[in-house]
């Protein structure tokens, strides 16, 4: 069998501009990476995987904002801006659902197991939350059966995010 935790961490409406979806997406993947350079060395978004360009960020997450700015662009969306005639997406813009992207952590790029980081965040909805959901699997990644590990990623998870509710569940399959 087949086990996997999922680490989520949800809280209310926290409106974000885009500058700041990516700053706070940034922050909690440099987070990660420097928590654990093995399982977090090489992340790029789903957005890259689904076009088969699967290209870590680079160390220093330097390419972060100029590859993931476009990818949260979805035409079929109307954005706020400062500027009421811009309805574009502009670093400045904020959305009522807010922004959603999923990284995929591996080893390498050829490396067929992977951890999703979900970042779901920065609604301007009354009733839109965010939330962070890490999923790993335990068998290929055997330093997140460690309580002591799972505890550490729990609080960096929880420090940078400052839910209202967070959780560890697992699960076998």
């Amino acid at each position: 069998m087949d086990e996997q935790y999922v680490l989520t961490a949800y809280w209310g409406r926290r409106p974000l501009t885009v500058r700041q979806y990516l700053a706070f997406a940034r922050g909690l993947l440099e987070k990660l990476r420097a928590f654990d350079a093995d399982a977090f060395g090489c992340i790029y978004s789903s957005t890259d995987a689904e076009a088969r360009d699967c290209r870590c960020y680079a160390a220093d997450f330097s390419d972060f904002e100029e590859r993931l700015f476009p990818q949260l662009e979805d035409e079929d969306k109307r954005y706020a801006n400062p500027d009421p005639e811009v309805d574009a997406l502009t670093l400045d813009s904020t959305h009522y659902f807010g922004f959603n992207e999923i990284f995929i952590c591996q080893r390498d790029p050829d490396d067929e197991t992977f951890i999703a980081v979900t970042i779901d965040a920065g609604g301007t909805g009354e009733d839109v939350g965010g939330h962070v959901v890490v999923e790993f699997p335990v068998q290929d990644y055997p330093q997140f059966a460690r309580f002591d590990y799972v505890k550490e990623l729990f609080r960096i998870v929880v420090e940078h995010c400052r839910p209202e509710r967070a959780h560890v569940l697992s699960h076998e399959w």
